[in-house]
C-alpha cells in the first residue's frame, strides 16, 4: 500500500526495491501474475465488504485469467478471521464481521499475511496510537503455494501512512 505517501518518492524507492509496486487503483500484469490494488481507506463497513466483493466478482470471477495466479492487496480497515481471539488483536478494532475474508476463501482467495506470518501484523497506527491490521493481501491458492516470504517493512518515507507488505515469490 502507498497510500499517505508521495508517489514520486515512493517509485524512486521502488526501483531500487521492488520488481513490482502496487501504488493506488492500478491492475499489473507480470510474468502471469494479475496484481489488482484498490484503496478502501474512508469506507465503512457495510461500504468496505461490497466494494470487495466486487472487486472479485469483477477480476477474479469474471476475466479470461479467472483461475489463474491473482493478488489483490490495498489499505483497508479489516482483519483475517484467522486471528478471531488471537490475544493481540487490538481491542476496538473495526469490526466487519470478518466477511471480506468469508468471501475471499469463497472464492480461491487467501490471507497471505496471516497465511504465511501466523501472527498478528500491525501495519497502520491512528494519531492515538492505536494499531490496526488495516492493509490486506489476497492471494489465489496457486500464488499461495508460490509465497516463499512475507515482510512487513518499516514506513520508508515521513508521513507514510501505511506500513508497505513485501511478498517474496518463486516461480
Amino acid at each position: 500500500s502507498a497510500y499517505g505517501c508521495d508517489s514520486d518518492q515512493l517509485r524512486s524507492w521502488a526501483e531500487a526495491e521492488a520488481d513490482i509496486v502496487v501504488m493506488g487503483e492500478m491492475d499489473v500484469v507480470s510474468n502471469g501474475l494479475n496484481v489488482v490494488g484498490r484503496d478502501y481507506t474512508g469506507l465503512n463497513a457495510e461500504e468496505e465488504y461490497r466494494a470487495f466483493v466486487q472487486l472479485i466478482s469483477e477480476t477474479v470471477n469474471s476475466s479470461p485469467e479467472a483461475g489463474s495466479d491473482w493478488l489483490l492487496c490495498g489499505p483497508m480497515y479489516h482483519r483475517s478471521m484467522m486471528q478471531v481471539g488471537y490475544p493481540a488483536t487490538p481491542d476496538g478494532y473495526m469490526d466487519n464481521d470478518f466477511r471480506s475474508d468469508k468471501h475471499a476463501w469463497q472464492n480461491n482467495m487467501y490471507d497471505v499475511v496471516w497465511m504465511k506470518m501466523q501472527d498478528y501484523v500491525s501495519t497502520y497506527t491512528d494519531e492515538n496510537g492505536v494499531s490496526y491490521s488495516a492493509d490486506y493481501v489476497y492471494v489465489s491458492a496457486s500464488v499461495l503455494a508460490k509465497v516463499y516470504d512475507v515482510e512487513v517493512l518499516p514506513c520508508p518515507f515521513e508521513g507514510m501512512q501505511h506500513k508497505p507488505i513485501k511478498l517474496t515469490l518463486k516461480f
